[in-house]
C-alpha cells in the first residue's frame, strides 16, 4: 500500500512490512485467531483509509453506504454507492439471464472508488 494512513493502520495492528500477499496471510491469521472482526479489513476491501481510521477511532460518521464515511467526501461516496447499487442490479439481472461468471467479471481498474465515470466503464 502506498497510502501513509493505511500503512499506519496496518503497522499499529502488527502487520509485517512487505508484499501484499504477506499482509493478506497475516489478515487471514487474524481472522482465524480473533474473536472480533479486524477493522482494518476495510483497507483490503478498498475502503478509503481515512474512513477505516475514522471507524477504528469511532469518530462521527457522515453517512453510511457500503462502508461508514468519516473523512471522505460525502457526495463522492454517495455517487460511488449509487454506482455500486446499479452494478449489483445489472449483475443480478444478467446472472438470472444465465450469464457465466467469466462473462460477468470485469477487469481490475474498470470500477474503482474515485474513478471518473466519463473515463471508465462503470458496469457491464
Amino acid at each position: 500500500m502506498q497510502n501513509p494512513t493505511a500503512e499506519g493502520i496496518l503497522r499499529e495492528a502488527g502487520y509485517p512490512q512487505g508484499k501484499t500477499i504477506v499482509r493478506i496471510a497475516y489478515l487471514i491469521r487474524r481472522l482465524r485467531e480473533s474473536e472480533s472482526f479486524p477493522h482494518e479489513i476495510g483497507l483490503f476491501l478498498g475502503h478509503p483509509a481515512v474512513d477505516v481510521k475514522g471507524f477504528i477511532e469511532r469518530g462521527e460518521c457522515k453517512c453510511t453506504g457500503l462502508w461508514k464515511v468519516f473523512e471522505s467526501d460525502e457526495t463522492e461516496a454517495q455517487r460511488y454507492f449509487a454506482r455500486c447499487r446499479r452494478c449489483t442490479e445489472g449483475y443480478l439481472k444478467r446472472n438470472q439471464e444465465g450469464w457465466s461468471l467469466s462473462r460477468l467479471t470485469i477487469q481490475p481498474r474498470q470500477f474503482s472508488y474515485k474513478s471518473n465515470p466519463d473515463e471508465r466503464k462503470v458496469c457491464v
